[in-house]
């Protein structure tokens, strides 16, 4: 398409331009707050793009199906009558006995273990050697069985415990566009969320995988997800902070992040940010 469109006297502009304002128009439609245009460094024609978007925005769904490029065997989330007729693979024995595990020692909610064990970490958070010794353990553990790289935000619970630090792109609300035939475009290996689908699939937790995983706070890196998790320090599903948020009027000197609860974390923010 686009090499017919480049013999055109213009070399095919005003069709890239078009197309553009179109794919734009197709994400307002779907709700998105912003898009990035890039490729393009004319104002002219970015003020055109964004023009044209406003005046196609009603009709987003018809240009919607025109750019339906997906591989026959992606990724696709919801049922099918194809995808109903597969019978799921066994869960694996690792999810199922987390799960088992979580149900005997309930954490999750407020329970009684869970107020001793947040007691016991903030104890041993005051001292540095003591919390660097648990994530040394921690990390112990979930290396070997998981793939850990000690993020500090841990959401095992929330992907079949399938670690996305160990996808290339660190994915955390499914696979990129580059996953096909269930294989990852950056490595010769399957795509991790085959193996989130497969398990969620075989426990009938497919809906579960509609929750969005916030993105980790990278400050928290090589820090307990213990320790993190029972003090509220992690960003996760249920525990959300905005990692950086730009005020209306920012200060003199350049950007002000809005600090979260906790002192260290604001600040580390902060750094990050400057």
């Amino acid at each position: 398409k686009i090499r017919e469109e480049s013999k055109a006297a213009d070399k095919g502009l005003a069709a890239r331009l078009e197309r553009a304002a179109q794919m734009v128009a197709v994400l307002r439609g779907l709700g998105y707050a912003g898009t990035y245009i890039g490729g393009d460094h004319q104002a002219d024609h970015i003020r055109w793009i964004i023009k044209r978007s406003e005046a196609l925005a009603s009709r987003w769904k018809e240009f919607a199906e025109e750019f339906a490029y997906a591989p026959r065997n992606g990724f696709y989330l919801q049922p099918s009558a194809s995808a109903a007729a597969v019978t799921p693979k066994k869960r694996g024995a690792i999810p199922t006995f987390m799960d088992a595990l979580g149900k005997a020692l309930p954490v999750t909610r407020d329970t009684p273990l869970r107020r001793l064990l947040t007691r016991v970490f903030r104890s041993i958070d005051r001292h540095p050697l003591d919390a660097h010794a648990i994530e040394r353990l921690e990390f112990a553990i979930k290396r070997p069985l998981f793939g850990c790289e000690a993020c500090g935000n841990c959401v095992l619970g929330h992907m079949e415990y399938v670690c996305p630090q160990t996808c290339p792109k660190h994915l955390r609300n499914g696979p990129c566009g580059g996953t096909s035939n269930g294989r990852c475009e950056v490595v010769d290996k399957p795509c991790i969320w085959v193996a989130v689908y497969e398990h969620a699939a075989a426990a009938a937790h497919l809906d579960d995988l509609r929750t969005y995983i916030p993105p980790p706070d990278r400050a928290l890196t090589g820090t307990s997800s213990w320790i993190n998790y029972f003090l509220g320090r992690d960003n996760r599903p249920g525990n959300e902070h905005p990692l950086v948020t730009i005020n209306a009027a920012p200060a003199a000197g350049g950007l002000a992040a809005a600090s979260p609860a906790d002192a260290d974390r604001a600040a580390a923010s902060q750094q990050v940010t400057r």
